[in-house]
């Protein structure tokens, strides 16, 4: 039985320290190659794989050997006998690694190094010695049964003529054959590989054109829904309780509290109940009740003591201010103070502010922020200030 020589080799190209296989030309079906292949350091699963030997020899000819033997399949453990067409070429192997291949995947190893020393050739002239021991012996031979020698003389010789011309056409028709199926695998690669791309390209495209054909039945579908004014009509009954939200417009000839068949529980749908309504457009006056939500707020303005306070009905707010024994304020001076979220104007505003019989103009700009216009507050006598105004405003309504 022949010895192994052991190899550790890994699927990510690491560099493991390796020994070198080593065979002399014309060597094969001798000694094995015994390797343990891993994942990033994990056993290499061999379950429905199919492994190769691939290499180049130092005269740049390809090796593609499909006779490697699954030893140890779960701790990925494989042997490798090479057959006498690794050894061909004389010198270091250009690439020597093993394929794995499982369905549409396949995995390389890191390459090993394999090294082909030369063989004593009978043709070359290091040959001539034991061709000259052989020829003496003929002689010796020859003159102790000349007649009989000379007889077999011309047997032999015509049996290895006959013989050396049957050795060198077969070694001849192998080495074709051989080359031939070389190209043969290389070229089947080829074409699997060639072939499996051009699958996977056509399932990328089957793919994205039946998306595409989905997404265009969604559109329409949606643009069915969107013009089809019955669409609710589906049901007879719609029944729309507690708080509804109509992300999309709702039809109704007689109002949202009509009698139409698209929002017939109009029981539902009343003053009573919270509704919520995005993008709302009203092509008139936007008439409120007078129950409608008063929002407030009251503090102080730190810098001048000024008591404030405001309400917010609607989109209209009314601000108010004032003190007793209003200090000097000079003209362009800011308050440093902002009104809350939910109180700021939609645009710059502003009114009379009036100290005993003294005029000076406040405005508050759209950041809530205040000034005192003009030559501001001269204070002569003790006098109580007041200011009032109502705006518009553009905020969120306040929580």
């Amino acid at each position: 039985m022949s010895k192994a020589i052991n190899l550790a080799l890994d699927t990510t190209k690491s560099d493991i320290n390796n020994p070198t296989y080593k065979l002399r030309q014309g060597d094969g079906n001798y000694q094995t190659i015994r390797a343990t292949i891993t994942a990033n350091g994990e056993p290499f699963d061999l379950t429905d794989v199919s492994v190769s030997f691939n290499g180049t020899t130092a005269a740049n000819t390809k090796v593609i050997d499909y006779n490697v033997v699954k030893i140890d399949i779960l701790q990925g453990v494989i042997e490798y006998t090479p057959n006498k067409q690794m050894g061909s070429s004389v010198g270091r192997y250009k690439e020597a690694y093993f394929r794995f291949t499982k369905g549409d995947s396949t995995a390389t190893t890191a390459s090993f190094n394999i090294d082909v020393t030369t063989s004593v050739d009978i043709n070359n002239e290091d040959a001539k010695d034991y061709v000259s021991i052989v020829d003496t012996v003929v002689k010796n031979l020859n003159d102790t049964t000349e007649k009989q020698l000379a007889h077999s003389d011309e047997v032999i010789n015509g049996h290895i003529d006959e013989l050396s011309e049957k050795i060198e056409s077969t070694t001849q028709d192998f080495n074709e054959k051989a080359n031939k199926a070389t190209s043969s695998v290389l070229e089947a690669q080829r074409e699997i590989d060639s072939k499996l791309a051009d699958t996977k390209q056509q399932i990328d495209r089957d793919f994205s054109n039946t998306n595409d054909r989905v997404k265009q039945l969604n559109d329409a579908l949606d643009n069915i829904k969107a013009d089809e004014p019955n669409y609710a009509k589906l049901n007879s009954d719609n029944n729309f309780k507690g708080k509804n939200n109509f992300e999309q417009k709702i039809i109704a000839p007689n109002g949202l509290q009509g009698n139409a068949e698209t929002a017939r529980q109009s029981e539902y749908v009343n003053p009573k109940n919270n509704q919520t309504v995005n993008n709302l457009t009203v092509n008139g006056q936007l008439k409120v009740s007078g129950n409608q939500k008063v929002v407030s707020f009251s503090g102080t303005i730190p810098k001048f003591g000024f008591a404030i306070e405001g309400q917010r009905v609607g989109d209209t707010v009314r601000i108010h201010l004032g003190r007793h024994d209003t200090p000097d304020i000079g003209g362009w001076t800011g308050f440093d103070y902002f009104l809350p979220n939910g109180f700021k104007p939609a645009f710059d505003v502003s009114n009379v502010m009036w100290c005993d019989l003294q005029i000076a103009k406040l405005q508050i700009g759209q950041d809530g922020g205040m000034i005192l216009l003009n030559r501001g507050i001269q204070h002569v006598t003790p006098g109580d200030s007041d200011f009032t105004i109502e705006f518009k405003t553009n905020d969120d309504f306040p929580e």
